[in-house]
This record gives C-alpha cells, structure tokens and sequence, in this order.
C-alpha cells in the first residue's frame, strides 16, 4: 500500500473513531445505484491503447450511472449467486471497503445491495489526497482493508494482500 492511500485510510479510520457524534450519517440518505451497464462501452484493447495520466479534472458532479457503473466495476458483486465480486481477493477475503467522498459527504459502498451507506455528512474529499485537486475532484475513492477479516494470518501477510487492489 502506498503511502497516500495508507494516509487516507487513516484518515477515514481516524474520523470514525474520533468524531462518533459525526458518523452516524443523519444528514445522508442511503443512495440506491442504477444497476450497471456492462453492455455498453469501448473494446478493452482500445481503452488501453487510449489510456494516459491526467491531473486536470472536471468539478462536475459525476452523473449517477456513471458513478454506478465505476463502483461495480471496482468492486461490485458479479456472481450474486456466491457473492463474488469484479474484483479478486486472496482467499475470497473481500477485506476491502470503498469508502465514497463526494461534496455531500462520505458513503460506504455497499456491494451487495449495490447502493452507498451514509457514514459523514460532511466534505471531507481534501483530506483524501496530497495533491491539491482531490478537493474539489466529484468523487474519491478510499480503499480501506479490514484486517479482521483476513484471519489468523501474519500481519505482514495481511498488509500484503491488501495492498494489491
């Protein structure tokens, strides 16, 4: 795990156990995703071919489907039958959480009922990142491994595997 998003996760963690009074969420609705459209898009070959790295963002807010779209694919459920997801964890572990920082405030992705859970109804997007456009970037994502669910493993073994997302 680099250090930018251990420092984020951190954050997040920090903001739950200190500020209790603030995480209930009582200002935040629950979000009900669109279901994802996995018909549409572009070959993968050439979304690689196109792929670049860009540091100039729009402030827009990200249109529902789209948002929908992108927590499927980062880690949504594709196999309801056994609850696995797009994404692989070690041991079916599924330790990872996606935490969702908007301008409204901060969500728990909830992969199985594909929907995001009010957890801060508060801004909290420039304490996700060093760089100075996480703070008006519509959405951030932070990836948080819970090590509870990982087993009796070694810690460094834990640390591992969840940092490969």
């Amino acid at each position: 795990m680099n250090t930018r998003s251990l420092q984020a996760a951190c954050l997040v963690l920090i903001v739950l156990l200190i500020c209790p009074t603030l995480t209930s969420g009582q200002e935040l609705k629950p979000v009900q995703l669109l279901e994802p459209q996995i018909d549409t898009g572009r070959p993968l070959m050439q979304v690689l071919k196109d792929r670049r790295s860009s540091r100039a963002f729009s402030t827009e807010k990200l249109p529902k489907q789209v948002l929908s779209n992108m927590l499927w694919a980062a880690f949504g459920v594709n196999r309801p039958d056994s609850g696995k997801r797009t994404a692989p964890s070690a041991v079916n572990w599924q330790e990872i959480d996606i935490y969702v920082a908007t301008a409204d405030g901060l969500y728990l992705y909830d992969a199985k009922a594909h929907a995001l859970k009010p957890v801060l109804a508060e801004d909290i997007r420039a304490l996700t990142g060093r760089q100075p456009f996480v703070k008006e970037a519509p959405v951030n994502l932070v990836y948080v491994a819970d090590f509870s669910r990982m087993g009796e493993g070694k810690v460094e073994d834990k640390v591992f595997y969840s940092a490969v997302v």
